[in-house]
């Protein structure tokens, strides 16, 4: 093995896209294995904006193998990890790195343990093809840790067995999945139809509807259809050949009307298959049936694709617009009919936020005065859907998984060999003295949509961080603005993430800096506005303050609804008397309210009929004789047209 010191360690940092299926790829012909039951196609996302960054490390003073994922430690004792592990040791060569003196020899790779960090840059478990980008990230990064001398294709085959759509994450641009034939997996492996430059006038929009993870996993929901659809045996057998020929037609040609109709077409028969399942599978809802009405009513006007719509197992649509000029329209479809919930639009639009300059948002004053889109029919209202879409990223076809040189990059830190959460979690963690600090090695997370929040106990060895004024100069200038940068930034996700009104001002007396304000000076301006013009007590409420509000509130609410309680039982004493059941029980106090009611809606005849002319033709009828007490004399049964006696 390497050398005689155990201190040393090897360590590589790969990034790798995730990819979304025009065919779809659905159930399973051996599960072990992951051999599907038929071909699928896809398209490789721009990993500017959707990726996967592993950081892979070996040392022999590791005591075992451990991974991290988005922060969490997760077990690696699962048959899936194992497959991959197992598969590119046996495949690894010698190493040696003359400069510091390393050498591993290809039977030592079995004797080493591996720590693992990984991070996605976008929703895990919600129907994006995580799992896809994660575990072709892994099989990338070990194996340019380990020498692997295998191409990207039969790369696949290994990350296949860790999840089936991985194999396509290898590869940029439109690759296909080959289920192949042989019984041992050996053929069905990834191949690129198209890099991403073949056709780059493409524009791809996901509207994230849900972060959270789905209530079936694909794998279960894969092993149930093949159990019991027969939905699924036809479509296999008979349709997705036929639909593959076609797509790689399509995509050769750049014909982005069949494209658009068979993607539709796949995605829609996807779902129908999951429906088909017994028990069903549920992965769309109501929002996702929205946006393909949308897509719909908009082809059909222009009589030809301009957008085509696909949704993995989850309920995020995935809209593929046919250029950038179609792509700036979407934008605009969209954001009219899903307005953000904050006046936040640059949280509300992430990934490449120049499709909002080409749809000509330049903020939500924008957005709040689009204009219907033109398909919308004159003698039909358009309902918008504020709140039902969490955010929107907009992206591209974009390139394969790629080695990341700079050791700044890297998740696992160089001397404690835990994640380092500065570059896993961008500006949520801040530096001390240069060095990365944890708790005990674990990292506190807590749960979220964007699952970009994370809170940490901080400590520098065994002794806490003391929260006292810091002496040293160039330390406290560094301290403060990385804690503003922080600020900021937590105000940001505070009112995106909560929906709530915020705002954040920074300043430094002991310098000449200009204050640091969130969102802006006019968005300060108008939240201390708003802030002032509330009451006092709203403003300062304590514990005490907050009930007397509440006790006011529920006062008045019992006082209204006694009131209509009153009038309600008032009236139907009314309707009582002069359906001819008297009452003689009846308090007078009650029956001086009844005769006020009578001669109140008796006013309000003789108006209405006022109003229509109508006077000179109609017979007046007096109110019902009342006695001393304020009674109805004989029950008030007189002939007025009121109704007939007992």
């Amino acid at each position: 093995m390497a050398g005689e010191s155990q201190n040393w360690v090897l360590m590589v940092t790969a990034q790798t896209p995730t990819n979304i299926a025009v065919i779809k790829y659905w159930g399973k012909r051996d599960e072990t294995l992951i051999l599907p039951v038929n071909d699928s196609i896809s398209v490789t996302l721009d990993p500017k904006h959707l990726c996967t960054t592993t950081t892979v490390a070996v040392s022999p003073s590791f005591q075992q193998d451990r991974m991290w994922l988005n922060g969490k430690e997760i077990s690696l004792s699962g048959g899936r990890y194992q497959n991959c592990l197992r598969e590119i040791r046996s495949r690894a060569c010698d190493v040696e790195d003359k400069k510091r003196g390393i050498k591993i020899l290809k039977e030592d790779w079995g004797k080493l343990h591996l720590h693992i960090a990984s991070y996605n840059n976008f929703p895990t478990a919600a129907g994006l093809a995580s799992s896809a980008a994660g575990l072709a990230c892994l099989v990338f990064a070990l194996a340019k840790l380990m020498n692997v001398k295998e191409d990207e294709s039969q790369l696949s085959a290994i990350a296949r067995q860790g999840s089936g759509s991985a194999c396509r994450s290898l590869y940029g641009g439109f690759v296909k999945w080959i289920m192949g034939k042989e019984e041992n997996g050996s053929d069905s492996l990834a191949v690129q139809l198209a890099d991403e430059k073949h056709w780059d006038d493409l524009v791809i929009v996901i509207a994230v509807v849900s972060a959270r993870q789905k209530e079936t996993s694909s794998t279960s929901g894969m092993r149930d259809t093949v159990e019991t659809s027969l939905l699924l045996q036809h479509r296999a057998k008979e349709i997705v050949p036929k639909r593959i020929l076609q797509m790689e037609e399509a995509i050769k040609n750049r014909d982005f009307a069949s494209f658009a109709r068979l993607t539709c077409t796949d995605s829609n028969q996807f779902h129908a298959v999951c429906l088909d399942t017994c028990p069903p599978i549920f992965y769309m809802n109501d929002t996702s049936h929205k946006i393909i009405s949308i897509v719909e009513k908009w082809n059909r006007s222009e009589e030809t694709p301009q957008v085509a719509y696909t949704f993995d197992a989850g309920p995020n649509a995935v809209l593929i617009a046919r250029n950038r000029q179609t792509a700036a329209l979407l934008i605009q479809r969209l954001l009219y009919y899903f307005p953000p919930n904050s006046d936040d639009l640059d949280s509300y639009i992430i990934g490449d936020k120049s499709i909002l300059q080409d749809a000509g948002l330049k903020g939500i004053n924008d957005v709040e005065v689009l204009p219907p889109p033109p398909e919308i029919k004159d003698n039909i209202p358009s309902q918008k859907y504020k709140g039902e879409v969490n955010y929107f990223i907009c992206t591209k076809p974009g390139r394969g998984p790629v080695l990341l040189a700079d050791e700044d990059l890297a998740l696992l830190n160089i001397d404690l060999f835990y994640p380092c959460l500065c570059n896993a979690f961008p500006n949520l963690l801040e530096r001390l003295n240069g060095e990365i600090v944890l708790y005990k090695g674990e990292i506190l997370r807590d749960n979220c949509d964007k699952n970009l929040l994370v809170s940490l106990i901080i400590t520098m060895g065994k002794e806490k961080v003391k929260l006292e004024y810091i002496t040293d100069d160039l330390k406290r200038k560094v301290s403060f603005r990385k804690r503003k940068e922080n600020i900021v930034k937590k105000t940001s996700e505070l009112s995106v993430l909560c929906d709530v009104d915020a705002a954040a001002i920074i300043y430094s007396g002991r310098s000449n800096s200009r204050p640091q304000v969130w969102p802006n000076d006019r968005g300060v301006h108008r939240f201390l506005e708003k802030y002032h013009g509330r009451p006092v007590l709203e403003k300062t409420l304590n514990q005490e303050g907050l009930i007397q509000q509440r006790l006011h509130k529920e006062k008045e609410y019992l006082k209204k609804r006694s009131n209509e309680n009153y009038e309600e039982e008032i009236s139907q004493l009314m309707i009582n008397y002069m359906g001819g059941y008297a009452d003689p029980t009846m308090v007078s106090e009650n029956a001086l309210h009844l005769k006020m009611l009578v001669e109140q809606k008796l006013k309000e005849i003789d108006r209405v009929m006022e109003a229509y002319g109508k006077e000179d033709d109609e017979v007046y009828v007096p109110a019902p004789p009342m006695s001393e007490e304020g009674l109805l004399i004989n029950g008030g049964n007189e002939d007025h047209g009121m109704g007939s006696g007992n």
